[in-house]
Parts: structure tokens; sequence; C-alpha cells
């Protein structure tokens, strides 16, 4: 477990045993004591962390600075309408708006200025990072104004381009050769993992965890972001006439969504036995905990790169509804399972679909069976045969 300010100390219980206790030691702070239970030293971090930012913030905020525009912001209905992962980046990019000028009025930054800290974020952040950042500063001062709390321009309105965006250069998606791929690598790590063989040099090959496993599956088969995917318990589960059913409400949209499982995932939940009603979470490390997302990201690239596989998760959500597509299925049934709107999935198939090699064999051979071949003499156009029936029509006889 690494969080900014934990440390901890090992203390030996009566009966022998370790027992690891954690503490917040914040500089010029006393330290408290956060227990031993991991999942509640990470819940009360998060607390902590907040009510000293709160604190920090208050105590540096002068009337009428952009500090403590921000510190409304916060406040207002207009930020308690965000996701709660929108606000977690907002609130960082936020902190580098206020760490630069929060001791300044708002009509402090002007459209000069804005555009030369652009190049830093470009350095320091990149495109897409740089740009994220400047989407929060406009909305900022865009609600600065509604608000009647400045007047003048946005500086942030207009700052340009920032490049290429990272989902333009990474246009690529799983394969069915890649999702096996993935599932079949194997790693060679050492045994000392195992009691059994606690001091050896020994090595063995093991395949992807559980976690790992079931994370990538139901990136592929439910087609949802990864912060839904690692809130999913087995509470989302119930079973109807043999099938495996999942009904969660995602995180960024609000939307309700009935999902069937596919009969792989289906196979997969059943093997690690997880039960519908089962209040633990869907994926899990090999203790047992649940994963942040940075945590299981780091694990899931482990393993696409043991597999040579140069793909992200993040990708899978498109690949399945490119595969959905691939078998026929129409855009208004994928977005009962994705959850997109229709126009945002049309552009993801619009963009992804293009480019499969499936798609382009498909349409070849629907040409091929229209035009045969150019090399022969034009053929007069056949005469439609008669309807069922009837005698085909007699000439008129000449005249005399």
């Amino acid at each position: 477990m690494k969080l900014k300010y934990v440390a901890y100390a090992d203390r030996k219980l009566v009966d022998g045993s370790t027992v690891r206790y954690f503490y917040y030691r914040r500089p010029d702070q006393r330290p408290i004591n956060l227990g031993s239970d991991p999942l509640a030293v990470a819940t009360r971090w998060k607390v902590l962390e907040a009510q000293f930012e709160s604190a920090a913030r208050v105590a540096v905020r002068q009337t009428g600075s952009i500090s403590e525009l921000v510190a409304i912001f916060y406040e207002s209905a207009a930020w308690r309408d965000l996701s709660p992962r929108t606000q977690g980046l907002w609130r960082a990019a936020l902190r580098t708006l206020e760490d630069k000028f929060g001791d300044l009025p708002p009509g402090a930054i002007q459209l000069h200025a804005a555009q030369k800290w652009k190049e830093k974020l470009l350095k320091a952040h990149g495109p897409d990072g740089a740009r994220n950042r400047f989407f929060a500063y406009r909305r900022l001062y865009s609600f600065a104004a509604q608000q009647g709390l400045y007047v003048g321009g946005n500086p942030f309105s207009k700052p340009g381009s920032f490049g290429k965006r990272r989902s333009d250069v990474r246009r690529r998606i799983w394969t069915e050769a890649d999702l096996r791929a993935f599932l079949s690598a194997r790693r060679t790590v050492k045994k000392g993992g195992n009691p059994a063989f606690a001091n050896t040099d020994e090595t063995e090959k093991v395949a992807p965890p559980d976690g790992v496993r079931l994370g990538l599956l139901l990136g592929i088969f439910t087609m949802q972001r990864l912060s839904d995917v690692l809130k999913m318990t087995g509470s989302i589960l119930r079973k109807e006439d043999g099938r495996f059913w999942l009904r969660l409400k995602q995180q960024k949209t609000g939307a309700e969504i009935d999902i069937p499982a596919h009969r792989i995932l289906a196979d997969e939940i059943e093997r690690q036995k997880i039960e519908p009603g089962d209040t633990r979470f869907l994926v899990r490390s090999t203790a047992g905990l649940p994963f942040d997302r940075n945590s299981f990201y780091k694990r899931f690239t482990v393993w696409a790169e043991a597999a040579d596989l140069d793909l992200t998760f993040k990708e899978l959500r498109s690949s399945g509804m490119v595969l959905l597509a691939e078998a026929g299925v129409p855009a208004t049934q994928i977005v009962a399972i994705s959850g997109h709107s229709i126009a945002d999935t049309q552009s993801i198939l619009d963009t992804y679909i293009v480019k499969t090699k499936k798609a382009a064999l498909a349409a070849i051979e629907t040409l091929e069976a229209g035009i045969t071949k150019l090399d022969e003499e034009p053929q007069p156009p056949k005469m439609p045969d008669p309807p069922p029936g009837r005698a085909p029509r007699k000439a008129p006889r000449p005249r005399a």
C-alpha cells in the first residue's frame, strides 16, 4: 500500500504473530493512527486528505481571488452534478491553477498569459493533460460569469490546438486472437512467493490471476468503463432462465443497464464461484482485496506485455462494440449494452469498424458477387420469365 503521508510499523502480539499498523504522518502534524485494516486505511486516508486540503485552501483564501472562486465552485450545484471521476480530475487541475495564480483576481489572467501557460502545461502533461486542464479552467470561468463573480472575457475559451489526441493516434481494437493470447499468456516468476519454497531460486510459469482474467472479460463483454468494472459486486448478478444478468448503474452517466452475460463471461463467474447477491467485488486481487484504478491498470499492463500486446483496457469498450457490429448487431441494440447514445455509438463504429480486416473482406466479397468478370463481351439483357400459369403472349397477325 503506497499512500502519501502514510507510514507503518509492525507490532508483535503476545501469541507471537505480527500485526502491521498504519499512521498518517503529515509534516508538522501529530501522527494519526489509521488502524491495521487496509480497506479502512484507504477510506480514512481519503477523508483526512480532503480535510487537510480544505483547511489549507481556507487558510490562504483571499477575498476576490481565484482561490476563493475555486472554493465557491466546490460548494456549488454545478460541481455536485459532476461524476466522482470528473471531480477528481478537475480537482487536480484546479489545484494547479491555485498554485500558479491563486492569490490573484480572476481578471489578472489575460489571453496572452493563458497561452504562455498552455505551452508549459503541454511540456509537463502532454496534449491530453493540457487540454483537460484548460477545459476545467474554462468551466470555472463560465461558472464565475453566470454567478456574477467575474465580468470579462474567458481567457481559456479559445486555447487553439493542443496537437493530436492520443485517441486519434491509437485507433486499435482487441481481436479474438488478442483475447486468446492474453488469457493464455504465462509469466516466469520465482517460487519464493509460495511458503513451501521459501528460500529458493526456482521459477515457475503462472497464468493471469483470476481478478485480471475476469476484468478482461467484463471489459470486452459488458463494454463498461474501468471505473464501473472495478465497482461491480455480486449484488448486481441475477440468474433468469439459466442465464446470468448484470444490472448496473454507470457512475458517469447515471444510466441503469441490464446486460445479459456472454457464455464465456458466465462460465468464468461460475468457475470463480461468485454467487448472485455476494457483497464482494467481482474483480479482486490475489489477496481478495478490491483494486483501485491505478493498481489494476498496472497489473493489466504487465499481462498485456507478457502476451506481447500493445493494447489497453480502455480499448476493450470500443472493441466489444465493433465485435457486435461485425456480427450484424445494429447500433440501436449496441447502445442497450454500452450505454452510449446512438450518435456516439455510430461515431465509434465509423472510427474503428472500417479499419478491420473482417469488414474489408466482407465488403470485397459482396462486390465480387455483383461483379464477376470484366474481360467478357457484355451480354444483352435477359427478358424476364412470364408469370407462372400464363401462356406467352402471341404476336398479332399481319392485316391483309
